[in-house]
């Protein structure tokens, strides 16, 4: 479980930061549709996804813009190429549940 978080995460950080890190010509970029897009989708969309009227925390996962944006408690979920910077990481990785994502009451698990 924690490996595919770290996974996801990384994948994210990497999206963010790659067009900066200068990718070899023989290494494939992570494909943010295809590898990551489905896991946000299926654990993460219900609550930080399009529908305004069900989004918490202000942030927004389905958009670049909202996944880099800030959330409602200014810090930013995403910083490329940085775990230890980004707040999604952080509450992903919590050992305090009342600030784990996904909440422990949701049932959903990584």
């Amino acid at each position: 479980m924690k490996s595919q978080v770290h996974f996801l995460l990384t994948c994210l950080c990497l999206i963010v930061a790659a067009p900066d890190m200068g990718l070899a010509e023989d290494s494939k970029p992570i494909d943010f549709t295809t590898q990551i897009r489905p896991i946000l989708s299926n654990k993460c969309f219900h609550c930080h996804g399009p529908d305004e009227a069900e989004r918490y925390g202000g942030l927004r996962l389905d958009t670049k813009a909202g996944a880099l944006g800030e959330t409602d408690s200014g810090l930013p979920a995403i910083v490329g190429g940085s775990l230890e910077e980004s707040e999604l990481y952080r509450r992903i990785t919590s050992p305090d549940e009342s600030e784990r994502m996904p909440p422990p009451e949701s049932g959903v698990v990584l």
